[in-house]
């Protein structure tokens, strides 16, 4: 019973670090991706995209074809919170 227990909370764990590294991956992508297409990030709008959650990181992420320019990116990243 105890074994089952723990192997429970290990799984949980082990889901929820899944799951940020996931989301994370997204974040390092996109990061990528409009330092690509416009120029370097500075640390706060990196940190912004990292306080994403993963719907909102691929709505971004989706934005970034009709994007004109960084700013017009980050103005819908803040409409995204």
């Amino acid at each position: 019973m105890l074994a089952e227990t723990v192997r429970g909370w290990y799984d949980k764990a082990e889901a929820r670090g899944e799951a940020k590294g996931k989301t994370k991956g997204k974040a390092e992508t996109l990061i990528f991706l409009l330092e690509n297409q416009f120029d370097p990030l500075s640390s706060n709008q990196k940190e912004k995209i990292f306080a994403l959650n993963e719907p909102r990181l691929m709505a971004a992420i989706s934005y970034i074809f009709p994007a004109k320019s960084l700013e017009d990116m980050f103005v819908f990243i803040n409409t995204l919170k």
